[in-house]
Parts: structure tokens; sequence; C-alpha cells
């Protein structure tokens, strides 16, 4: 009975964490895109 309640809430918090952590990888994926694009820019500038 309690094995049966637990699978779900163990497939929704990995189902949370597995989009979570895409999310995060896009996120992070396009953070470092614009900081490779504007660091050299903002370092050419200011040499």
């Amino acid at each position: 009975m309690c094995r049966q309640i637990k699978q779900p809430v163990v497939r929704g918090l990995d189902y949370l964490a597995y989009t979570a952590f895409g999310n995060n990888i896009i996120i992070i994926s396009i953070i470092s895109i614009i900081a490779v694009v504007i660091v050299p820019v903002e370092v050419i500038n200011l040499g």
C-alpha cells in the first residue's frame, strides 16, 4: 500500500527534477554563450 502511494510521488519528483535540470541546462548554455560573446568585446573595448 505504501509502495503504491510512494511510486507516483517519486516519479513526480523525478519529472520535476528532470524538467528543472533541462531548463537549467538551456539557461546555463544561453548565459555561457552570452558570456563568450560579451566578455571578449568588453576586453577589446577596455584594451
